[in-house]
């Protein structure tokens, strides 16, 4: 049986599951110089190639403040903020969806460190 998706539309399409734990690892992240939680989200867009991995939202702010790995494929993935309200409505075209199947295999560091690994060429 074939896994379901969100396909974004505004508003963004947290659980409210995901989004507790996205404000609590936001509150903990204050706290905690070496916070290094595992994501949370998984968004991925085919026509753009991207994946972004979310580990916290901004527990104080009024909009979808979220950070986490940003991941274009071509080994410069870093570390950002995200406005979750902005992507629905920049990328809404793009396909950006939520992947309901996703859980985490490691800290956020752990998919930094793969993402930035170079990209394996042939050489002829």
């Amino acid at each position: 049986m074939a896994a379901t998706v969100t396909i974004l539309h505004a508003p963004f399409p947290l659980t409210p599951a995901e989004r507790a734990q996205l404000v609590t690892n936001g509150m903990a992240s204050l706290s905690t110089d070496s916070f290094d939680p595992p994501p949370v989200v998984r968004l991925t867009s085919q026509a753009l190639g991207t994946v972004w991995y979310l580990t916290e939202m901004d527990p104080f702010g009024s909009g979808d403040i979220a950070f986490g790995l940003c991941d274009q494929g071509d080994g410069c993935a870093d570390l950002a903020c995200i406005d979750l309200d902005a992507i629905t409505r920049a990328y809404d075209r793009s396909g950006f969806r939520t992947d309901p199947t996703f859980r985490a295999s490691g800290p956020l560091s752990d998919y930094l460190a793969r993402a930035r690994r170079p990209l394996l060429r042939t050489a002829f």
